[in-house]
């Protein structure tokens, strides 16, 4: 039996904040091509200071199937299709904070995707996506890690699981509330 869930949390090897969970089973029958993490909460009249919640600082997107009888992360791989990242902003231009570090497997250091903070990309987002239809039925689980110690800026996010042709077959709101911890 397959556990439709999204687990949204910060890096896993430090754990410093909270994860949560979200059921999609009512959508297990669609298929997606593309998950799609979003600041969606008003972040001028939410935001503790500029540059603090402004921003997404997202470490890893990981997708969880069965292939041959092993539990495997397939964003990785090319077992269901070829997987690229995109972002809409890439925080002072830097080459070293773009989108594809959500897709390497790396959790620690600065390995990870960075949108402006400087209030020029007020809604930012981060987005994978794959080349081959993928059913919900046959995920386990789709992981979001955030930037260590960060987890001011991993609250107000919007979650999107997207078809081949844009459109929205689940949306699910994260962590509404600042978090107490990080920057």
């Amino acid at each position: 039996t397959t556990t439709a869930v999204t687990t949204i949390g910060t890096d896993t090897a430090n754990y410093s904040g909270d994860i949560q969970s979200f059921d999609y089973t009512q959508h297990i029958t669609k298929s997606f091509r593309k998950i799609k993490v979003t600041k969606t909460l008003n972040v001028l009249n939410d935001g503790t200071s500029l540059g603090n919640n402004v921003s997404i600082n997202l470490a890893e997107i990981e997708v969880w199937m069965n292939v041959n009888g092993i539990p495997t992360n397939i964003a990785r791989t090319t077992d269901y299709g070829t997987w690229t990242a995109t972002q809409s902003t890439t925080y002072g231009g830097n080459y070293i904070w773009r989108a594809d570090k959500v897709l390497d497997g790396s959790y620690g250091g600065s390995n990870f995707a960075h949108t402006n903070d400087d209030n020029s990309d007020l809604h930012p987002w981060v987005m994978i996506e794959t080349t081959q239809d993928i059913t919900l039925e046959d995920v386990y689980t789709i992981m979001i890690i955030n930037r260590s110690g960060y987890q001011k800026r991993f609250y107000g996010l919007t979650t999107e699981i997207l078809d081949n042709a844009n459109k929205i077959i689940v949306s699910m709101k994260s962590i509404q509330t600042v978090q107490a911890n990080g920057i």
